[in-house]
């Protein structure tokens, strides 16, 4: 491809995707998939098969409960509404897909694998709630205290985009 007589030269798919494993987040992020790749495949298909069967499943369901409805009048599922339950249980699928698909991101998996650490760690000392607000301004000095509060700052200030 030519460009003011000049020769220009677009990079391949395969140097464009060598380039981004090239980047220590992407390779970790990567390393850490490698690392769950027996469970993440499994909870692909466990999840796929389930929403590939949402139709038999959710009749099978109604099925049942009309059973139960059948053989005890006085069953507490007697108001439910088993076709609007079924209906919304189908209707949630696709969305369920699509939250599939954003959490096996690398940067998301990043993010919830130092969610699991922090709070694992968090856990493990127990630490006294600050009391008083010159308390929480003291612990806000901490770098690790305020690089953690700066994020979920970040976040609620995402989700709030996200509500409009």
């Amino acid at each position: 491809m030519t460009l003011n007589d000049q020769i220009v030269v677009t990079p391949s798919p395969a140097a464009a995707l060598r380039s981004r494993l090239d980047e220590p987040k992407v390779a970790a992020a990567l390393d850490n998939l490698l690392d769950h790749a027996d469970l993440l495949a499994l909870v692909t298909v466990a999840l796929d098969g389930f929403l590939s069967r949402g139709d038999v499943i959710a009749n099978t369901l109604a099925e049942a409960v009309g059973e139960l409805r059948g053989a005890n009048p006085a069953n507490p599922l007697a108001g439910v509404d088993v076709k609007g339950l079924v209906a919304s249980v189908k209707d949630a699928a696709p969305t369920v897909q699509k939250l599939l698909g954003q959490i096996t991101e690398p940067r998301v998996v990043e993010v919830v694998t130092h969610l699991t650490t922090a709070v694992a760690e968090a856990e493990s000392v127990p630490a006294p709630a600050p009391t008083g607000a010159l308390a929480l301004l003291r612990a806000l000095k901490d770098p690790e205290t305020a690089a953690g509060l700066g994020f979920l700052l970040q976040v609620a200030k995402s989700f709030g985009r996200q509500l409009r």
